[in-house]
């Protein structure tokens, strides 16, 4: 994490950066034309709006880039002289309106910034003369005094901008750290001969470029001029030791430093100085004497103070103290550990809380005491472990001489660490840590090791230690001698390599920590700001919004008011203008009501109610004298035609709108919608409905107490009062019934014995058919004789006779009783229509619902009756017993209304023959088919229910069964019982019995296949499919991530006696066509879907390819030639398992690998070796597949004409071909096969 820390800091920076750009120009390109200096819009035009844009885009560049604060300023005097001098105004004369003046002065303004800005270039470079730069304004950029300092930055520049151009452009935006981008360079200074170049060069740094690695190899020499080492992780800087001496060679030492340190820091965008190494020797510190060390400290103090105020930020530094070996009783303290082990790197790290600027000397002393103390601890132990006086005189002298050391290192860091009083903290180095090391490589011929670190690789050096112990002392010298010498060194480069960077990487971690934080914060500020502002923008807007929008319906209303008055507009017309100007939210009318505030609510309601009365008034004054028009017109048609009932409906219109009869409003929207062709004044009819419930329903207008047109109604009503009263009864009680009619049921409900109701056709439904049920019948002797017959007769009689009827007593009819008879015999008749259109349709309009939720589609209708057989009750029998028992039921119920004191006995005798002679032939077949007892001479319901039931649970119990067993099968029933010869005979029952059947027996045969198709979907994926999940999808090679599938397990599925070949042949080889591609069923009668058919045939093909020519065998035979190796390799070393094979230059061989392996961990390597042993490349794959991962990620060709792949390993210097053979096929087709195969493709 700590190493992605900067990665995802960089990337979140930029980020957050090029967002802020594009909210800028966002909100430029979106309101920059309502942006205003005083009366006027300079960004009005989409040129200046895109022209700022650009702006932006490049001020935000230079200021990335570090561009001269001057170029920015150039670019903002340009647009404000574009923009806005057509607004600068002398008197009453505009200078800057025309385009030529304004042009002039940008040109003149981008001509001074570029010419001084490339003049400064021209300066730096030195590429003009001596008195062009000698000019006041150009003093400060002279030429170079040090010619060679600058000639070694350009050099250096370009190498380091070289490197950094081969980082591809992606990975330089968003996937790398400042650390690698530009290379965080590390100076190490130091006096001369202190052993600095040889610390350095001994740290074993990977160096990158070739050049320096050989340099690296050579004799250590004197840095006499600045140099560069450029490592994979630091650029690491040695300077000359001339710099530090107390007495310099050269007498300008000091500007040199000045001018290095500025050359250095010019080079800040592609490196950076990060840290410091001062290195010291020990003998110098202990051979000064305290002012020489004081007089030291401060020329180090100096020339570190230039550095740190040109960098200007605080550097770390490290104190490195060497040729601690050559103090006095060193080697004595460390007798009794071997030579590679008597050499300690000593050290002290210093920790600084982030409060203190500087640390003191005393918390140095400190740590350095602590550190003196722990050695002298171990004095008397050591003492008592030799029995030499000299070494115990020795032990006791280094802890002495240790401690002068530390005091001699005291006297020099306290003028180091000190703060002046006209100094600040960032403008000394930061003291981190104190280290001690040995003698140098060149001074010594044996380099000595750390005891903390040597354990490391002693164990790796067993052999050699155990050698160590068997010679004789005198030849230890020459062992440790053959010792590697990164081992030898290995102290080093611990505090070079990782102490220095570590502690880099981790203040670089820090600083960038702080600065996302205060990132994070300016953008959630600058998230609220914007938002605050948005929400207050958008409520603004939002108010001005409806008030303008409120104001102009306001008038856009007036004016449609004026207009139809006037003009006559169509109605319909007139009321779509007046409902498109209803107050909505125009931007956000989606939205919740719950959004508006109390006042737009309020406005919204009185908007409401004015459009209303509008509304209502338009329709009152325009539709209402347009509708009596058509009334009266049909109502003159009607007498002449003589039509009693449209006469008598039309009379009730005519009643109901002059307000002699009471308003139905259901009435007269129904009659009304019928004559939408009479109505002249609405420009679409469709839109006539809707006006008529609106004007019934909601309008309240006023009736007109007497009518028009007198004379018209009495003509009417003579002409109706010829005809009976009964039949207008009739029909006005069955009209008033449609809106209270029984609910609409469904079939459950129908041939429930415990319910036996009826229920409507599908399609167009009829309101009043629930009355023509079993409760139809006792609603309409209980309710409708009481209720709805008495206000029916006053309503009609009110109709015929006008307001004479409430004292007329016609005397045709003595009692209201005689009128309810005559209006039930109407009803039975109607009832009877009924049932006759119900059986007819009932093979067309069975209705099953599913778990109460939707209603299935039509195939399954029959499908559930069929699956009802079983049961103890037949469905399909209660149902052919209920339509029986009601319309026999239905006879019965006038009996009861009937009161005994009134009629004779006689009477209701006839009364009831009378009805039963109205029931049609229809019904009889059907009652005489329910109520026939068994007998060997006729069919009955439950001979037709046993057939079936039979039929059914044959077909439960066939697994296969084509079309023509099928059909067999109910011959074969024929010959064996007699009570299934029905299903032959199925045209002898009533209708519309054969017609139902005959589509049940069709559909039971669609069932059987289907369940055929089920069960073995279901047998396999009980057999394959879950095992085929479980044991090889997402496991490689069937997915490219994944675990390994286990060879046993493919084998078990794929091989000639698997789960595929095995349920193959048992039950689909005979029915499909193999030898075509896809593979086909032979017949249309299919066992399995064809998605799982290719599942087989998948399957086939890599059986094929697992076990060729259908051997039980179960691997394949790879055999691998190498045909050309690069001359960097010596050997190539291929490992398979237990099987090794070492390729070397020579005549060209073949090796043959089999797989799978019997080894319980298999692997797969292969190995490219050096001449001196070293390996060049290494590629390595675990597993069983191994060997396939390996081909199909690796850089191959496939010739088809050969059947060969050739596989391409290594660089260009380092390459390696090789030639695979025995796949038979490419790799890329062999791993397809696998993919293909997929076990999600079940049903």
């Amino acid at each position: 994490m700590e190493l992605l820390t900067p990665v995802l800091t960089k990337i979140a920076s930029r980020l957050a950066i090029a967002s802020l750009v594009l909210l800028a120009c966002a909100m430029v390109a979106l309101y920059g034309d309502l942006w205003g200096v005083g009366q006027a819009y300079p960004l009005l035009s989409p040129y200046h709006r895109a022209m700022v844009m650009v702006t932006i885009v490049l001020i935000v560049l230079m200021l990335i880039y570090g561009l001269p604060s001057y170029l920015i300023m150039a670019i903002g005097l340009i647009n404000i002289v574009w923009l806005l001098g057509p607004l600068l105004t002398i008197g009453e004369i505009p200078p800057l309106a025309p385009l030529l003046p304004r042009a002039l002065i940008c040109s003149i303004i981008a001509m001074i910034a570029l010419g001084y800005y490339i003049s400064v270039l021209a300066i730096e470079a030195g590429n003009l003369p001596q008195k062009f730069s000698s000019l006041a304004l150009f003093s400060h950029y002279a030429p170079p005094r040090y010619p060679e300092l600058q000639q070694w930055r350009k050099e250096w520049r370009r190498i380091l901008i070289h490197l950094k151009r081969q980082i591809p452009l992606r990975k330089r935006l968003f996937c790398q750290t400042s650390a690698n981008t530009s290379k965080a360079c590390i100076m190490v200074a130091g006096p001369s001969k202190s052993g600095k170049t040889s610390a350095l060069l001994n740290a074993e740094l990977i160096l990158t470029l070739p050049s320096q690695q050989l340099m690296a190899r050579q004799a250590i020499r004197c840095t006499e001029q600045p140099q560069f080492w450029l490592a994979d992780n630091a650029l690491w800087c040695d300077t000359p030791g001339r710099y530090f001496d107390l007495d310099p060679t050269t007498p300008d030492a000091a500007d040199e430093w000045q001018a290095l340190t500025k050359q250095l820091v010019g080079m800040k965008s592609v490196t950076t100085i990060e840290a410091i190494v001062f290195v010291i020797d020990c003998p110098r510190l202990l051979s000064s004497t305290s002012q020489q060390l004081t007089d030291y400290a401060a020329l180090c103090r100096t020339h570190l103070r230039v550095l740190q105020q040109q960098i200007n930020r605080q550097l770390s530094l490290t104190l490195f103290v060497s040729q601690l070996d050559q103090l006095v009783g060193f080697q004595e303290y460390f007798h009794d550990l071997p030579l590679q082990e008597r050499c300690q790197l000593l050290g002290e790290k210093f920790e600084q809380g982030r409060k203190e600027p500087l640390l003191d000397i005393d918390t140095i002393s400190q740590h350095l005491n602590s550190m003196v103390k722990r050695i002298d601890k171990q004095v008397l132990t050591k003492q008592q472990q030799c029995d030499d006086v000299l070494l115990r005189k020795g032990i006791e002298r280094f802890p002495v001489n240790l401690e002068a050391l530390t005091r001699a290192l005291l006297l020099f860091i306290e003028p180091l660490v000190s703060l002046r009083p006209d100094g600040l903290p960032s403008e000394y180095p930061a003291l981190q840590g104190v280290y001690l090391g040995c003698s140098e490589l060149c001074q010594e011929s044996v380099y000595t090791h750390p005891q903390s670190l040597v354990r490391q690789w002693l164990e790796d050096a067993n052999r050699q230690r155990y050698a160590l112990a068997k010679q004789p002392e005198e030849t230890q010298d020459q062992v440790l001698e053959t010792l590697p010498r990164s081992l030898r060194h290995y102290f080093i480069k611990t505090l070079f390599q990782y102490r220095i960077i570590d502690d880099y990487r981790l203040r670089l971690s820090l600083h960038q920590q702080h600065i996302m934080t205060r990132l994070r914060r300016g953008a959630l500020l600058m998230a609220i700001l914007i938002i605050s502002a948005g929400s207050i923008y958008a409520v603004a807007q939002h108010y001005y919004d409806n008030q303008h929008f409120f104001t102009e319906s306001q008038q856009a209303l007036t004016r449609l008011d004026e207009e139809l008055s006037a003009t006559q507009l169509p109605l319909d017309l007139a009321l779509n203008k007046l409902t498109q100007l209803t107050i909505t939210r125009r931007q956000g009318g989606e939205q919740s009501s719950s959004l508006f505030s109390d006042w737009e609510r309020g406005l919204a309601e009185q908007w409401a109610e004015r459009t209303t009365l509008v509304y209502n008034q338009w329709l009152y004054d325009h539709l209402l004298p347009s509708i009596e028009k058509v009334v009266v017109d049909d109502l003159t048609a009607q007498l002449s035609m003589g039509d009693p009932k449209k006469l008598f409906a039309t009379l009730s219109v005519y009643l109901m709108l002059h307000g002699e009869l009471e308003k139905d409003s259901a009435f007269l929207e129904r009659w009304l919608s019928a004559h939408a062709t009479l109505i002249t004044m609405l420009e679409h009819k469709e839109n006539l409905p809707l006006l008529l419930r609106r004007l019934f329903s909601e309008t309240s207008w006023k009736i007109s107490s007497f009518s028009a047109d007198k004379q018209l109604i009495e003509s009417a009503r003579q002409l109706l009062l010829q005809q009976p009263l009964s039949d207008y009864l009739y029909h006005d009680i069955v009209q008033q019934l449609e809106a209270i009619s029984l609910p609409i049921i469904d079939l459950p409900q129908l041939i429930t014995s415990s319910h036996p109701l009826l229920f409507t056709f599908t399609g167009k439904v009829n309101a009043a058919a629930g009355l023509y049920n079993l409760h139809g019948v006792k609603y309409w002797d209980k309710q409708v004789a009481t209720t709805h017959f008495p206000n029916a007769l006053a309503r009609v009689m009110k109709i015929l006779y006008g307001t004479r009827a409430l004292s007329l007593k016609d005397p045709q009819y003595a009692t209201q009783q005689e009128l309810w008879q005559q209006v039930s015999l109407m009803y039975w008749k109607a009832y009877r229509d009924y049932w006759q259109d119900f059986l007819k349709g009932l093979r067309l309009n069975l209705s099953i619902v599913d778990n109460g939720a939707s209603q299935v589609k039509h195939r399954q209708h029959i499908e559930y009756l069929l699956k009802d057989f079983t049961s103890p009750e037949s469905q399909l029998r209660q149902l052919l017993v209920n339509v029986a028992q009601q319309t026999q039921l239905s006879l019965t119920q006038g009996g009861d209304r009937i009161p005994t004191t009134t009629p004779l006995a006689e009477e209701v005798i006839l009364e009831k023959q009378q009805r039963r002679e109205n029931v049609d032939q229809y019904f009889i077949a059907l009652h005489r088919f329910v109520e026939t007892s068994s007998t060997n001479t006729s069919f009955t319901l439950e001979q037709l229910e046993l057939a079936l039931t039979q039929l059914y649970i044959a077909l439960q119990a066939t697994e296969i069964m084509t079309e023509q067993q099928f059909k067999a099968l109910v011959t074969e029933q024929a010959k064996t019982s007699d009570f299934t010869t029905i299903l032959l005979h199925l045209d002898q029952l009533p209708v519309p019995l054969p017609q139902l059947f005959e589509t049940l027996l069709s559909v039971a045969q669609q069932q059987v296949s289907k369940q055929t198709r089920a069960i073995n979907s279901e047998q396999i994926n009980q057999e394959i499919i879950q095992f085929c999940r479980q044991h090889l999808m997402g496991r490689y090679p069937f997915a490219l991530s994944g675990g390994d599938a286990d060879p046993h397990s493919v084998a078990e599925m794929f091989s000639p006696q698997g789960k595929l070949a095995r349920y193959f042949t048992q039950y689909l080889a005979d029915k499909v066509d193999t030898h075509q591609r896809p593979w086909r069923f032979v017949t249309a009668d299919q066992a399995i879907s064809p998605r799982l058919l290719s599942l087989f045939e998948q399957g086939k093909k890599i059986q094929q390819q697992l076990f060729p020519q259908s051997s039980q065998q179960f691997g394949v035979n790879i055999t691998l030639t190498v045909n050309d190796l690069a001359s960097a390799i010596t050997q190539l070393i291929i490992d398979s398992d237990e099987q090794q094979f070492r390729y070397v230059h020579g005549p060209i061989l073949q090796q043959k690998i089999r797989w799978p392996s019997a080894n319980p961990s298999p692997h797969f390597q292969i190995r490219a070796i050096a001449a001196q042993g070293q390996l060049l490349w290494n590629i390595e794959e675990k597993g069983y597949w191994g060997i396939f991962r390996w081909l199909e990620r690796s850089k191959k060709q496939f010739g088809a004409r050969n059947r060969q792949t050739e596989v391409t390993l290594g660089g260009e210097a380092e390459q390696a071909v090789l030639t695979v053979n025995g796949l038979g096929t490419s790799v890329t087709d062999f791993i397809r096969l696998f993919r293909r195969f997929d076990c999600s493709i079940a049903e």
